[in-house]
This record gives structure tokens, C-alpha cells and sequence, in this order.
């Protein structure tokens, strides 16, 4: 598969096909992620006031090529505002994309 580049404002962004680990964001359309991800501006949009950024947006700084890394500072990974089973959809106002901290801590405490 030919990876494709897009150019952005935060940085230039590497698609690559597969991520480093299967996860809940693997049941979205890869249009979708690219979109959320870029809606973010590559950056964590958590604003959940019980993660440890208090009750501000978390804000840290993501790599699309860190999607689904644990291991590096900058590994995110994207979650549902509103769950399948809630009656979320596959949308992009339906993807949360999250710093692998957020991400953690939001899957535990579902």
C-alpha cells in the first residue's frame, strides 16, 4: 500500500496503513481518523476534569505516526464520544482523539 502525505499546519503528517495496535478506533473508516486528527490539530482534546490536567483541555502535543504507541511521549490513540451501544456512529463528530494517557485512563474508567 502507498503511503500518503499530508501537509498541515501543527507539522507534516505520515499516513501510514496499519496502526501499531488493534484498538476501538480500528472499527472507524480510516477518513474519519485522518479527519479527527486533523480537527484536533494534533493535539489531545481531553477535557475531562478527573485525567491529570485538571479541568483545562489536555492539549499535549500527538504524532499520527504515534498512533496506538504506548511507549512514546507523543502516542495517541482515539476513542467514542457516545459508544456503539449508546447509539454512537462511525463519524468524525464521533471520534475523540486523545494522548495515550487520556486514552488509558478514559478506556478504564468505561
Amino acid at each position: 500500500m502507498k503511503d500518503l502525505i499530508l501537509s498541515l499546519s501543527c507539522n507534516t503528517v505520515k499516513i501510514v496503513p496499519e496502526p501499531k495496535e488493534k484498538s476501538v478506533m480500528s472499527q472507524f473508516p480510516e477518513e474519519v481518523v485522518k479527519k479527527a486528527f486533523l480537527r484536533a490539530n494534533c493535539r489531545c482534546q481531553c477535557e475531562r476534569d478527573d485525567h491529570d490536567h485538571g479541568t483545562f483541555t489536555c492539549f499535549k502535543q500527538i504524532i499520527w505516526e504515534n498512533r496506538g504507541n504506548k511507549n512514546e511521549r507523543s502516542g495517541w490513540e482515539a476513542t467514542y464520544f457516545v459508544s456503539p451501544e449508546k447509539g454512537g456512529k462511525l463519524t468524525v463528530e464521533n471520534c475523540e482523539v486523545l494522548c495515550w494517557s487520556c486514552y488509558t485512563k478514559t478506556v478504564k474508567s468505561q
